[in-house]
């Protein structure tokens, strides 16, 4: 019994020995770090909207050709144009969600980088540190300002498809689509600009991830199968 308690006490002590070590041998991690890593990681995933923005709405644009080219039976091309303006909207929906979340943390971020910057006693380091505080804070206000770009994108794309849907769909026929061309073509434009504001918005994300993470990302190069948007966008 005696050796019995006693092997229990020593395994205890090992395992007290084992935490302890373990303890030791975990680096903690810095508030401000963490909280940099934070916001970029924040920033960093949001390209996978980016990404599937641009494809939802290149597709739409698609549908919406193949519906502008047709001949004969229409439904089966008016469907799948109805399919690709339903995820639009969604697409918007979401982009919307993360949109504001990116604000809020953004706002978050740049107000206790300030606190700290605040507390630096050496002037010339504290001013330094205050001019690359103030260059962040215009990078996170540029993105909201993209990312409000971007939603009144989609709010202007949507209408336009919203429009051609009431249009065509109460006279699906040959004559009404003929009547349309000019209001397909504005809703083409239309994705074509949003497009390049979904790509201007990607690319500064991804530029300001980099200034806040230690751990650089490569900036991400779009999937081959999107085409490239129009010069227009860029000269807006």
């Amino acid at each position: 019994m005696e050796l019995g308690t006693r092997t229990r006490q020593a395994m205890s002590m090992l395992v007290l020995v084992g935490m302890i070590q373990l303890a030791g041998g975990c680096r903690s991690v810095d508030p401000a770090v963490k909280r940099s890593q934070q916001t970029a990681d924040l920033l960093v995933n949001t390209r996978e909207t980016m990404f599937a923005g641009e494809q939802t709405v290149l597709q739409s644009q698609t549908s919406l050709r193949a519906l502008r080219d047709s001949n004969g039976d229409l439904r089966p091309a008016f469907e799948l144009f109805l399919t690709d303006l339903a995820a639009v909207r969604k697409q918007a929906d979401r982009l919307k969600i993360e949109g504001e979340s990116v604000q809020t943390q953004s706002v978050l971020y740049c107000a206790a980088r300030q606190t700290d910057v605040s507390m630096i006693s050496d002037l010339e380091m504290r001013q330094l540190a205050e001019k690359r505080a103030s260059s962040i804070k215009e990078k996170c206000d540029t993105i909201n300002d993209r990312y409000q770009q971007v939603a009144a994108g989609f709010g202007q794309y949507i209408l336009k498809l919203n429009d051609l849907q009431t249009y065509l769909g109460n006279e699906l026929n040959s004559g009404s689509l003929a009547s349309g061309q000019s209001w397909i073509e504005e809703a083409l434009a239309s994705g074509e600009l949003l497009r390049g504001d979904i790509r201007a918005l990607a690319l500064e994300i991804e530029l300001t991830s980099n200034m806040l993470s230690p751990v650089p990302i490569a900036v991400s190069a779009w999937p081959t199968v999107l085409e490239q948007p129009n010069a227009v966008a860029d000269q807006r």
